[in-house]
């Protein structure tokens, strides 16, 4: 399969793909009828997956080509150079129907492709495809191991976008980044898989949620082609250099080496002096990449940045260097590279020619690095990131409203809890709301709850022992143990009235309109 089979727009526009499909289309009939003959494969290669039992073919293969069904969509909902995109369009269902036809024979049609592949999985509780960009190297044999090296993106971008840079095709003159999604182009040879995670979107961050589907991702692979444990390694470039600081550092037992390219490190220094008092700064701190450095004893860090970096300052990559260099590390395991008058476009000499790739292809884990995983943060902690969440919302969670006050108060809590679940559309998330009498058992064991109104007023709300005993017009927010799971912890957006409610609008904002991490003391009051 070709780059240009892979090749997708990921936004919100996935939600609505299909009903925004563009009414003036001139092949419509016959697209109609390729994309009916896809998802009538689908159907038949899931009866036969049924049958068979094959956990890989049901859980990595069939999501995969479902992808491709609605990656068509999507590019059908937005063309932007037509006759491209049609043809695109085309390649695409059609190979969707051959994949699927393959499927229902007993074949995999992934097992021994290389090239350039957009897969996916479902994710068992939003229903949604994430997808994810896979290169395997050309002479791929399942026979013997092969290297795997995980990169993420950026903000705004996407995982072919990043695949392209990493292999060192930026954006030629003129080309955005969504068209440089959209233009494939041959990618130079590199001995290893190489895996472009999704990250639950384009302003997600890799933290919780966006983590989460990093860790999918890598076990995805790992099930179904000849990774090398020996061998897995993760770079990524800006927000995704600052996800590669974070994964990489919590996760000793499983990288050999990680590569940030103009990575953010320094969390604490995006809270804005007005939000300073909902924030313990030094638990913050505690928790962050200078703080964890010394996790990567056995590692081969290499970190790279531009001195003149105006949207990650290059002090982040330096107090990574000073931190390694307090420890004696730099210059042995580590090193640092920064290049004089270069902005924030690290990764173009970073990755130029591919030579990094190739590089971490090379590394192996050092036989002393530990094989299990590190203790996880303090219960309670949200763990730092771009837009770290607290615990409730690091997991699958549920908005729920309280309906227990008066009618402009209850239409007060339900607007703010919309306003909570809406993380933007660079997300691809979908987040439930409810009304607190609508919450089931079913949906108290799956998900973490997000209580939007005290006690009385929300009856699934604890007592916060800190609260105000009579609340009025106050507000607060707490994370709370939650009384009907007492493995997990609800997070409470305190207040009764529709002035309260008002008060707790700043925690509202979507990733795009604030990058800070989300507030992590355990209980604040809301002026």
């Amino acid at each position: 399969m070709s780059a240009s089979l892979g090749t997708a727009v990921w936004t919100a526009l996935s939600l609505w793909a299909v009903a925004g499909m563009a009414a003036g289309d001139a092949h419509a009939p016959d697209v109609d009828r390729l994309r009916g003959a896809a998802l009538d494969a689908i159907a038949r290669a899931r009866t036969a997956v049924h049958k068979s039992g094959s956990a890989l073919l049901r859980e990595v293969t069939l999501p995969s080509i479902e992808r491709l069904v609605e990656d068509a969509d999507l590019r059908r909902a937005s063309p932007t150079v037509p006759d491209r995109d049609a043809r695109f369009v085309r390649e695409t269902l059609l190979t969707a129907r051959a994949y699927a036809d393959r499927v229902a024979a007993g074949d995999d049609p992934y097992r021994t492709a290389s090239g350039v592949f957009v897969k996916a999985y479902r994710a068992d509780w939003d229903g949604t495809l994430q997808p994810y960009a896979l290169y395997v190297p050309r002479g791929y044999d399942p026979a013997k191991r092969w290297p795997l090296i995980v990169a993420l993106h950026g903000a705004y971008s996407n995982p072919l976008h990043n695949l392209r840079r990493v292999f060192g095709l930026d954006n030629r003159p003129g080309e955005t980044d969504d068209e440089a999604a959209r233009n494939p182009l041959p990618l130079p040879d590199v001995p290893a898989l190489v895996v472009s995670p999704f990250g639950r979107g384009g302003l997600m961050g890799y933290d919780g949620l966006g983590e989460a589907d990093v860790m999918r991702v890598i076990a995805d692979v790992r099930r179904a082609y000849s990774v090398d444990p020996e061998r897995i390694t993760l770079t990524g470039l800006s927000m995704g250099g600052g996800g590669a600081w974070a994964i990489g550092l919590r996760h000793p037992e499983l990288f050999a080496a990680l590569a940030p390219v103009c990575g953010i490190s320094d969390f604490a220094r995006m809270v804005p002096p007005a939000e300073a008092p909902f924030y313990d700064l030094p638990q913050l701190e505690a928790l962050s990449p200078p703080a964890i450095a010394q996790n990567a004893a056995h590692m081969q860090v290499m970190i790279f940045h531009g001195a003149d970096d105006p949207t990650v300052p290059v002090q982040d990559s330096r107090k990574m260097a000073a931190r390694y260099r307090a420890l004696g590390w730099l210059g042995k395991n580590v090193s640092y590279t920064e290049y004089p008058g270069v902005k924030h476009e690290a990764w173009i000499p970073a990755y130029k020619g591919a030579g990094l790739l190739r590089r971490l292809a090379s590394i192996r884990r050092d036989p002393a690095a530990p094989r299990v995983p590190l203790s996880p943060p303090p219960p309670g902690q949200a763990v730092p990131g771009l837009y770290g969440k607290s615990v409730p919302r690091q997991h699958p969670h549920l908005y729920v409203y309280g309906t227990h006050g008066a009618p402009d108060a209850v239409a007060a809590a339900r607007r703010l809890a919309q306003a909570l679940a809406d993380w933007g559309p660079m997300v691809a998330a979908t987040f439930t709301v409810k009304a607190d009498r609508d919450v089931t058992a079913g949906d108290r064991a799956r998900f973490n709850l997000v209580l939007v109104g005290a006690a009385p007023f929300n009856a699934l709300a604890p007592a916060v022992p800190a609260a105000p005993a009579a609340l009025g017009d106050r507000a607060f927010r707490a994370l709370v143990p939650d009384p009907g799971a007492p493995s997990k912890l609800a997070l409470v957006f305190g207040a009764a009235t529709a002035p309260g409610f008002a008060r707790l609008q700043r925690f509202a904002g979507p990733n795009r309109d604030h990058s800070a991490p989300e507030p992590n003391r355990v209980y604040v009051e809301v002026p």
